[in-house]
């Protein structure tokens, strides 16, 4: 899972340091796309893999959330270079305001063979939210997205990888939904459901060696990385979600 990228010419934009945690340089994002080509790696959509009579060995699937400009002006060229796809989850009430994507940018993505997903209209936490207020995010994001691709939008991703409304599942399979991405980190296997996919965040301290760990499946690294990941989970779930977002606003800025 990745969010937007940069570099020198082209700075990301983030709002605070909790957000540029999740920014990725374009060269660090070009080296992990080495990394996948060099070892024989091959990218997939979800709905590709669930076709498939058995999953290939070496299949990775990518994934950008909020729908960043940078997504079409610099990760697009790197999957070109690399032949490689990805999965695109837009906030579609960040479409066209500054440092976002502009609705042409999104049909060019989706014309280029990349996958388009919904990521809310708002961007909220969804365990805040009432259940007409979800249903209406899910709604009215997929609605905005069909109209600019011209084509049925199943996937969708939960915003801060919230996902603790049943509700919330029930909603996204009455409106056409087919899959739905956390931010749970564990691999993705052939048994799991398609409603609580689990993604690796790649972010701007991701190391090469901790990037090739993940894909490659190493215990220990797998490990940490889900043991820090519920404890994390379990400090939101205590302190609430805006009260965890300002201190780790203030930690991560200090």
């Amino acid at each position: 899972m990745y969010h937007a990228l940069e570099d020198d010419q082209h700075p990301a934009g983030a709002k605070n340091q909790g957000e540029q945690l999740y920014v990725v340089s374009v060269d660090k994002f070009r080296e992990q796309m080495q990394n996948l080509y060099s070892n024989g790696f091959k990218t997939y959509f979800v709905n590709e893999l669930i076709a498939l009579a058995a999953w290939p060995q070496k299949a990775i699937v990518l994934t950008f959330d909020d729908g960043h400009e940078s997504n079409y002006t610099l990760a697009l060229p790197v999957l070109k270079e690399f032949g490689f796809k990805a999965e695109f989850f837009i906030t579609t009430g960040w479409i066209g305001i500054k440092k976002f994507l502009e609705p042409n940018q999104i049909i060019e993505l989706h014309k280029s063979g990349m996958a388009i997903g919904s990521h809310s209209v708002s961007h909220p936490y969804f365990n805040d939210l009432s259940e007409k207020e979800i249903e209406k995010e899910l709604i009215d994001s997929k609605n905005t997205l069909e109209r600019i691709i011209n084509n049925n939008i199943t996937g969708f991703s939960a915003p801060g990888g919230r996902l603790e409304s049943a509700k919330m599942v029930d909603f996204a399979k009455q409106n056409d939904y087919q899959a739905i991405f956390t931010s749970f980190p564990a691999v993705f296997k052939e048994t799991a459901s398609l409603f609580e996919i689990p993604r690796f965040a790649i972010r701007n301290t991701t190391s090469h060696s901790e990037f090739s760990n993940i894909v490659n499946l190493r215990f220990l690294t797998i490990f940490k990385i889900q043991f820090s990941n519920v404890i994390l989970n379990l400090t939101k779930k205590l302190l609430g979600n805006m009260r965890y977002e300002y201190i780790r606003n203030v930690v991560i800025s200090r």
